[in-house]
């Protein structure tokens, strides 16, 4: 389960404490004249496992948004508003820094040169070559647990792929982009590779009306 998915102490304390309410005075005291709506949003908020998610996904029902929503909940069941506006506060600041967070991702270099493929067949196999990871996830790791795990992804995805890539060719190594923007390689048995490495890196274009489908990275 990832860090974000996990039930905080805010959401849990407020969902027992509205399983204890009556829920027709529960909405009636938050002042939903609309029963069934006010419901529908109760509903959803038991329903999300955190503030988090809560707060990210967002929520206005005509009456509350959704930390407006949470707020009254909170101050018709009696918690303290303090310890409420506190952990939006928290959650909001964790989605600007993941927000701010580069995505992590894998190019497998297959030192890879356009001979006679079709772009389009390039662009729709970009997939293959770039890989891109959990931001969510690798945002919660160190460093060294995030090496760890992509040293650990690249052993085994080089032996399911029997050390290549359908259209792009043989897999010499891989290159991590951090969540911070830094890069690390790989050799195809895991190894974090120290000091220079040569990487073969291309771009095409596939343009289909206005929208342009690229393949590969550029550097």
């Amino acid at each position: 389960m990832k860090v974000l998915d996990r039930e905080d102490r805010v959401t849990k304390s407020l969902k027992e404490k509205i399983f204890q309410m009556d829920r027709r005075e529960l909405l009636t005291k938050m002042g939903y004249h609309n029963l069934e709506r006010g419901n529908y949003t109760l509903e959803r908020f038991l329903k999300t496992p955190s503030l988090y998610r809560w707060l990210e996904k967002g929520n206005y029902d005509f009456l509350y948004t959704s930390g407006e929503f949470v707020k009254k909940v909170a101050e018709v069941v009696g918690l303290k508003r303090e310890e409420v506006e506190k952990a939006i506060r928290f959650a909001k600041d964790e989605m600007k820094r993941i927000r701010s967070l580069k995505t992590p991702h894998i190019y497998v270099d297959t030192h890879f040169v356009r001979k006679t493929e079709p772009v389009f067949v390039l662009a729709f196999t970009e997939g293959l070559r770039n890989i891109v990871l959990d931001k969510e996830e690798f945002a919660y790791l160190s460093l060294e647990e995030a090496l760890k795990k992509v040293g650990e992804f690249v052993r085994n995805h080089y032996i399911q792929n029997d050390g290549y890539l359908e259209v792009w060719g043989k897999i010499y190594t891989y290159v991590y982009y951090h969540v911070d923007g830094n890069k690390y390689y790989f050799d195809p048995s895991g190894n974090l590779i120290h000091g220079d490495v040569k990487v073969y890196y291309s771009k095409a274009f596939l343009r289909i009306g206005n929208k342009e489908v690229s393949h590969g990275n550029n550097e």
